[in-house]
């Protein structure tokens, strides 16, 4: 830092703040030359700040420098291979073959390195690859200018590596990249149940995002996911549509019309329609197979917090027990945490503390880590609140705020604050706790 600061606020003559310095350490990545090339391009600008954070591989300085003295020095077959695989964000032997249809991908990379042509490994056994930053944008640009080599075709070799290797994630990007929606939203569809159990839907919501209307109103299991991630997030409203149209192309199937049911009563339940919820859980329990146990504990579930929001206690506490039961058997992580979470809240309306307490460090064992355990933490904040342990209330709550964001899971946060108001004022601290209260 202090010799960058040396060079380019003495040496070349300009006024570059701290952080601008470390802007450009970490975007040339050490390299002695792309600072000085920076440096040049900086002379004369009045506006540093906004040349630092434009400051990529297609800079004047940067590009001319690069491909007369890198790019255009290599054989012609390199240099299609670097276009090729300017694509990829991590390079492999077998990945490079498969995007620029060579069988010696390996030894090219090994060359590469060996050169010292802008090229990182990522691990000891020399595996993985990484071109380094400035390189790659100059090499991805160089790509789309000339346009002779089909980018889209590039992202779909990646992706079709990726999915065989088991890399959904990575065969999705590539595949939105492409714009191949047919396939992106294949992929999608045999990711999104699983990412919904794990409560994982900002990830979940990224890729439904650039699909195309058409492409998600056609499929009934991507309507009805996309009505889950919206519904999950607070969208209460954007989900309608989703759900309607699923409705629609389910009809002549009772049991995946019950499917869509279970999905419509969870809107109902937060907006506080309580008896709609509960009238649509039941109906769905009718319709849905026996044997389809994800729908079966998601509608149980709802059917029991919907039970336990109108003050039904007696009844919601059965429902909510079955809810655990099958959400265990399908995996659903986030419907089981929640029910024990509202099972603690039943003990502790009863008194009974120290079986709430323990319903809720069930949770947080299970969850290890994991932000699904927010209800949990809010519940358990407002027991140690019961207990007058107000530091632990605040830390629980506190760690509930962070999982919330983290999940995507805003509708849990008017509890956080109701709770965190109360510690606030059992503290005397009248101003946090108006600031709080909203």
């Amino acid at each position: 830092m202090e010799e960058c600061t040396e060079f380019l606020n003495q040496a070349m003559g300009l006024n570059v703040p701290p952080d601008g310095i470390a802007a450009l350490e970490r975007r040339t990545e050490g390299w002695v030359v792309g600072l000085q090339l920076a440096a040049l391009s900086m002379r004369g600008r009045a506006d540093l700040s906004g040349f630092i954070e434009a400051f990529t591989g297609s800079s004047h300085f940067v590009l001319e420098y690069l491909i007369e003295e890198v790019f255009n020095q290599q054989p012609e077959d390199v240099q299609e291979f670097l276009l090729k695989t300017s694509i990829l964000d991590q390079l492999s032997g077998p990945l490079c073959d498969a995007v620029t249809g060579r069988t010696d991908s390996r030894s090219v990379l090994e060359r590469l390195e060996h050169a010292n042509l802008f090229i990182i490994p990522l691990d000891q056994a020399r595996a993985w690859y990484r071109y380094h930053h400035l390189f790659a944008d100059l090499l991805h640009q160089r790509l789309q200018t000339l346009g002779v080599i089909s980018e889209v075709e590039l992202h779909r070799f990646a992706s079709q590596w990726f999915q065989q290797e088991g890399f959904l994630s990575e065969a999705i990007r590539h595949s939105l990249t492409a714009q191949d929606w047919e396939r992106a939203a294949e992929l999608i569809g045999s990711r999104s149940t699983l990412l919904l159990r794990r409560g994982e839907l900002m990830t979940l919501l990224g890729w439904f995002k650039p699909l195309p209307e058409e492409t998600i109103r056609s499929s009934l299991h991507l309507c009805r996911d996309y009505g889950w991630a919206l519904m999950l997030t607070g969208q209460l409203d954007a989900t309608a549509p989703y759900l309607d149209c699923a409705e629609r192309l389910s009809q002549e199937n009772e049991a995946q019309l019950g499917q869509i049911m279970v999905a419509q009563a969870y809107p109902a339940r937060v907006r506080g329609d309580y008896p709609g919820a509960i009238a649509l859980s039941k109906r769905a329990l009718e319709l849905v197979a026996k044997e389809d146990i994800l729908h079966r504990g998601l509608v149980t579930f709802t059917l029991g917090f919907s039970l336990f929001s109108a003050g039904h206690m007696t009844e919601a506490e059965p429902a909510l027990m079955k809810a655990c039961e099958t959400a265990l058997a399908s995996g659903n992580d986030f419907a089981r945490m929640t029910a024990l979470s509202l099972l603690a809240a039943i003990q502790k309306n009863q008194g009974r503390l120290h079986r709430a307490a323990e319903f809720c460090q069930q949770v947080m064992g299970e969850a290890r880590g994991s932000p699904m355990a927010a209800h949990a933490q809010v519940f358990l904040a407002s027991v140690f609140y019961e207990w007058n342990d107000l530091d632990a209330a605040s830390g629980q709550l506190a760690q509930a705020l962070k999982a919330s964001q983290s999940i995507g899971n805003f509708a849990i946060q008017p509890d956080i604050y109701r709770t965190l108001t109360r510690v606030h004022l059992a503290r005397g601290d009248y101003a946090s706790a108006s600031e709080s209260a909203g």
